[in-house]
């Protein structure tokens, strides 16, 4: 017979399912956009199984595979999307039930009852938060996110088979992180994350003897091992070299670093919804150190201290800062990247200021404080149910998409070439070449939008429907 805390427990984690995909299910009907048309519709190796299979070796093999999968079971957008949604309210019950085991480690102070409930309360309002902040909507509605929401999948899942056992070798966890590496290359910050975790649980059972430290060595082994192992197999049988070199070549390693000073700074802000969402926000390459980068790297720094001086007097906050920079860690530090920042990278190191921001509203002491801190939390889970839902529009099309993104990045080229394109295949010649003009102002050096308008006068571009094709020539003749 199941216990009633397992019981309780098991409610909670449907609640918390059926919340999350009564929020983004609205967000199903939407369009592919971006990447979307070079990753999967014009992707032919993932358009069966069979051709992914023949594909490989390749890069991010489990992603591939599960697009793959989407088209054998042939239900167009939708169905990429609803995976999407599904992987998003599993990962949200994984948080709830890992913050659980988390508590265990840095638990409440107060009587053991209330404190049993305030930290259920605080682990179901961490996923809550986490689930439903509007910034997850380019890892969950935009389909081509799924990178990040499937390696959290499997990388929660790996974390939280270890945290049911940390003094033993746990196969099941060393094979889903595996997997999470097959999906992308964030998962390499797992064996940070066991190591922060093992740590602030060493720290507040105040152990120092060298028996814990050898422990540690053991269980960080096999995941450095299986870490470096695929590493190795990238490197050698997949054109992950090639393609950091050729980030390399335009993103110098200092430069790349002023960069995501910024990066970080940005999405920091994100996290706090200092901006709205923006799908490609396109912030500029740093070459040299200026005073706001400067500012903005010295805060950064500073907040990193903060998080390790914290470590022993407010273990909670430390855990809470360091997840949110050790996640961040594989794609926002040395790695030359030609697109500084997207706000999926969020998705997992959102978990960290999740879980501090609701462990502290729980965990007041009086009466009236606590009353405060439950509507406190449920305020801040309306808001951003309302903020996800509004989101969803921004994705009902290309043209949409775009004029968002616009929105928030006018100095945004790429955008604006293609949403030069959404409106070419929508047979918009006017507003098509307005925008190809615009793009070609904001980025002179790039040829895409000059060679996409002079195709588009002769009735040529790609990927416009042909009726478009004979209409554009004829618009294009009469202006």
């Amino acid at each position: 017979m199941m216990a009633p805390a397992m019981r309780r427990d098991a409610w909670i984690a449907l609640s918390l399912a059926a919340i999350v995909c009564a929020i983004w299910t609205p967000s199903l009907h939407g369009s592919f956009q971006f990447d979307d048309w070079n990753v999967i519709v014009h992707e032919s190796r993932v358009h069966s199984v069979s051709a992914w299979w023949q594909s490989m070796p390749g890069i991010r093999p489990v992603l591939k595979l599960s697009y793959a999968l989407n088209y054998e079971l042939g239900s167009g957008v939708v169905g990429f999307r609803f995976v999407n949604v599904a992987l998003h309210a599993c990962n949200a019950v994984l948080v709830f039930l890992l913050l659980q085991l988390l508590s265990r480690e840095i638990p409440l102070t107060g009587a053991r009852e209330s404190t049993s409930t305030r930290t259920t309360l605080a682990a179901a309002t961490a996923a809550l938060l986490f689930a439903l902040h509007p910034v997850q909507s380019d890892a969950v509605t935009y389909i081509s996110g799924r990178s990040s929401v499937l390696a959290g999948s499997f990388s929660l899942l790996a974390l939280f088979l270890w945290a049911r056992g940390p003094t033993r070798l746990n196969w099941l966890s060393l094979a889903c992180f595996a997997l999470a590496l097959g999906v992308k290359e964030t998962a390499l910050a797992l064996p940070l994350i066991v190591t922060l975790w093992w740590a602030v649980g060493r720290s507040a059972r105040h152990s120092t003897n060298g028996a814990d430290m050898y422990s540690l060595r053991q269980v960080l082994a096999p995941y450095l091992l299986v870490a470096a192992a695929l590493v190795i197999i990238a490197a050698t049988l997949t054109p992950y070299p090639q393609m950091i070199a050729s980030a390399a070549e335009r993103r110098t390693i200092d430069g790349n670093l002023l960069t995501q000073a910024n990066g970080v700074s940005y999405l920091l802000g994100q996290t706090l919804l200092v901006r709205e969402p923006n799908a490609d926000p396109a912030l500029p390459y740093v070459g040299t150190l200026n005073s706001a980068t400067a500012l903005r790297g010295l805060m950064l720094l500073a907040l990193l201290a903060l998080g390790c001086a914290l470590f022993k007097r407010r273990p909670a906050w430390s855990f809470s800062i360091l997840w949110f920079f050790a996640w961040l860690a594989p794609t926002n530090s040395f790695i030359p990247r030609v697109d500084a920042v997207f706000d999926r990278q969020l998705y997992l190191a959102l978990i960290g200021p999740a879980w501090l921001v609701a462990r502290s509203l729980a965990s007041a002491r009086w009466r009236i404080g606590a009353a405060i801190g439950l509507l406190a939390s449920m305020g801040l889970i309306a808001l951003f149910a309302r903020q996800t839902l509004s989101r969803h529009a921004a994705y009902e099309n290309e043209i949409v998409f775009w004029q968002d993104v616009l929105v928030k990045s006018p100095a945004n080229a790429r955008a604006a070439n293609n949403l030069g394109m959404a409106y070419a295949e929508a047979c918009n010649t006017t507003a098509a070449l307005e925008q190809f003009a615009s793009a070609t102002r904001l980025a002179p050096e790039d040829p895409y939008a000059r060679v996409n308008a002079a195709l588009l006068r002769h009735g040529k571009l790609d990927g416009v429907p042909a009726d478009c094709q004979q209409s554009h020539a004829a618009q294009s003749t009469e202006q």
